[in-house]
């Protein structure tokens, strides 16, 4: 896709995909909304992103949002600190979709290292953990010293 013009086919796919039954932020639009809607309505929304990239343009109000507190699962906790709750947002919905068309537009920039474990779909905790396993049986069988430094950073995403 070229990242100077997004196409009506993007924008409806886009659409499609969006998960049903979730609530609705300030804008009070469902996906359900665009999904049942007249064609055109996908040809307007896509003319919009079209000039919102066109004159380097966004809307303040796709910054806002409603925000939730959740509590945390544990059940020992009494829920009455603010650190028994984390925040979730739910944005606009046309916002969402500006989103995800840019992050369609612009998927060839977002490549990650085969290094990086976290925030990725398919990796996670045990294959960092048999990577560290890996590095250090190697400097080991090879009469090296290994060094290790950890930092618990959980609470910074708290």
């Amino acid at each position: 896709m070229n990242c100077d013009k997004i196409e009506v086919e993007t924008v409806d796919e886009i659409i499609n995909k969006l998960t049903r039954g979730k609530a609705a932020g300030l804008d009070n639009l469902t996906c359900e909304h665009l999904q049942y809607c007249h064609p055109v309505v996908i040809s307007c929304l896509t003319m919009l992103f079209n000039l919102m990239i066109g004159y380097g343009y966004v809307p303040n109000a796709f910054g806002e949002g409603i925000i939730i507190p959740i509590p945390k699962g544990d059940s020992k906790r009494m829920h009455d600190k603010i650190d028994d709750y984390r925040g979730i947002t739910i944005s606009s919905l046309i916002s969402k979709i500006f989103e995800q068309c840019l992050l369609c537009c612009n998927k060839d920039y977002f490549q990650t290292s085969e290094r990086q474990f976290g925030f990725k779909k398919g990796v996670g905790c045990n294959h960092a953990l048999y990577t560290l396993r890996q590095v250090i049986d190697y400097y080991s069988k090879n009469n090296s010293t290994v060094n290790i430094c950890t930092l618990d950073i959980s609470k910074a995403f708290d």
